[in-house]
């Protein structure tokens, strides 16, 4: 059985989850404002279908949002991190011995 972790899932997959998210919650705005494609919704009608479809999509986002600061934070702590303290100054580099 292949093992999966979180490091192997692409960028490109939280960006694609993350853009169906927020189409999903432009949409829902969209249909109890403006209207889309004709149709309008008043409020969380029908129940419970648009509350459970305003959970599901903010959780969807959430867990994205979540999943890439984890997936930055991981960058961060296994690059090599240079500072001005462990820089070796060029006049303080041994050298080797004149015979």
């Amino acid at each position: 059985m292949p093992h999966f972790s979180c490091s192997r899932h692409p960028l490109l997959l939280r960006i694609a989850a993350a853009a169906t998210a927020v189409g999903a919650l432009a949409g829902f705005a969209t249909s109890r404002t403006i209207g889309l494609f004709g149709f309008t919704e008043r409020g969380l009608q029908p129940a419970p279908q648009a509350l459970l479809s305003l959970i599901a999509e903010t959780l969807t986002l959430l867990t994205v949002m979540a999943w890439q600061a984890f997936e930055v934070r991981r960058h961060h702590r296994t690059r090599p991190h240079h500072d001005a303290t462990s820089r070796v100054r060029a006049d303080l580099r041994t050298t080797t011995p004149d015979r």
